[in-house]
């Protein structure tokens, strides 16, 4: 899938299936349905606030994480603070390069 709007590929999966995944979104049940990626990843994707909610997890395998309970938090609200952050990630594309 080329660029950030799932449309076409999430308006398919909706019609044909029901979620693959729910997580919640502050305190709202979202559904998120999977969506193609490359073989060394798994990508879900919904809506939540109007806005796309993108789950892409490497290695494939860890798509499994999404069967727990998961909550999600809006961070432009608030971040906690025992959010620790890392180093960007190597798989995420730099639009400055």
């Amino acid at each position: 899938m080329v660029g950030t709007d799932p449309g076409p590929a999430l308006a398919e999966a909706a019609r044909t299936t029901s979620a693959h995944a729910k997580v919640k979104v502050d305190g709202h049940p979202t559904p998120l349905w999977s969506v193609d990626s490359a073989d060394d990843r798994c990508a879900y994707v919904g809506e939540a606030s109007g806005l796309w909610l993108w789950a892409v997890l490497w290695p494939a395998e860890a798509g499994y994480l999404l069967a727990d309970n998961v909550e999600l938090m809006d961070g432009r609200e608030r971040l906690p603070g025992e959010l620790v952050y890392g180093a960007p990630s190597p798989y995420l594309i730099n639009p400055t390069q």
